[in-house]
């Protein structure tokens, strides 16, 4: 994030607009997902394929971000497309998981939001000191 708010000369409070509005987009976003997969409007494993693509997508395209509205638009995109993983994760369990073995699948998943997070954040600030944010970004997403 350091490298981001020198180049963008950002504040400490432009500095927060992107994980704020991000992190709306998530609140908005995973409610309407949660809607959609309760109607069964669309497969739920058709939105989670797409929002893996889309949250992967932006994650590279924020490498080419050239101002402040680009990081934020392209965070509100990241934000909406894990928000769906989560609406949309655990009822696909509970297709495929009898009522059993609910609890570690779902244990499981819950294990792997904070430790893709926390390898995110350790690999893209090492990637981030060796090759600069918008490397790190591109290998990231990958």
């Amino acid at each position: 994030k350091e490298l981001m708010i020198k180049e963008f000369h950002l504040s400490d409070a432009e500095s927060a607009l992107p994980g704020t509005f991000g992190l709306v987009a998530y609140l908005l976003c995973g409610q309407v997902a949660g809607l959609i997969v309760d109607k069964r409007w669309v497969d739920p494993r058709h939105l989670l394929g797409g929002a893996v693509l889309v949250w992967s997508l932006a994650t590279l395209l924020v490498g080419c971000s050239q101002s402040l509205a680009h990081l934020i638009a392209l965070r509100v995109v990241v934000n909406a497309g894990e928000s769906c993983f989560s609406a949309v994760a655990y009822p696909l369990l509970a297709d495929f998981y009898p009522p059993a073995e609910r609890p570690t699948a779902y244990a499981v998943v819950l294990g792997a939001i904070p430790f893709g997070c926390a390898l995110g954040f350790g690999l893209g600030g090492i990637l981030g000191d060796r090759f600069g944010w918008r490397a790190a970004m591109f290998m990231v997403a990958v």
